[in-house]
């Protein structure tokens, strides 16, 4: 099943992005260097800072190494893998109190969002780490923190 998994991540990687030449579409080719003018004239945010600054560190980078590169962040963990597999990795470091939360990045919208809906939610729900039910419908109430007051509600005993 592993197999099948890395199958289906490895033509994500090989996959021309839209508005790329070899999509079809005007853009960048994926397999092109990153023009000096254009990592001259970066942003200069955090993220689009970062971008910039590894495309800078190496002048050969194509568009395509440098988004492999940005898919396998600091931080992350990049899993290919069985929702089986998934699902334990996740309850583990949860219960070893290593994690109180993930942010999923699937390679493939929405088809690997769906798939993880679809086949590891309800596993991390058996394993008693996920939520079936909300206590209600904000925030708030998921939490069980109560409602500030507010001068717009209405005041006990006011006439």
């Amino acid at each position: 099943m592993r197999q099948a998994a890395q199958g289906r991540r490895e033509p994500a990687h090989v996959l021309p992005p839209p508005g790329s030449q070899a999509s079809g579409s005007p853009g960048p080719r994926t397999a092109s260097i990153i023009p000096p003018e254009l990592l001259a004239s970066g942003p200069k945010t955090s993220f689009g800072g970062a971008i910039y600054k590894m495309a800078a560190e190496d002048p050969g980078a194509t568009f395509r190494a440098v988004a492999q590169r940005l898919s396998a962040l600091p931080g992350g963990l990049d899993f290919t893998g069985t929702p089986e597999g998934l699902a334990r990795l996740m309850t583990d470091w949860f219960q070893a109190g290593a994690a109180d939360g993930f942010t999923i990045m699937p390679n493939v919208l929405p088809g690997q969002l769906d798939a993880f809906v679809d086949h590891v939610v309800p596993i991390l729900q058996r394993h008693g780490v996920a939520r079936t039910e909300y206590a209600g419908t904000t925030l708030r109430d998921h939490v069980g923190l109560p409602r500030p007051a507010t001068p717009w509600a209405p005041r006990s005993g006011a006439a």
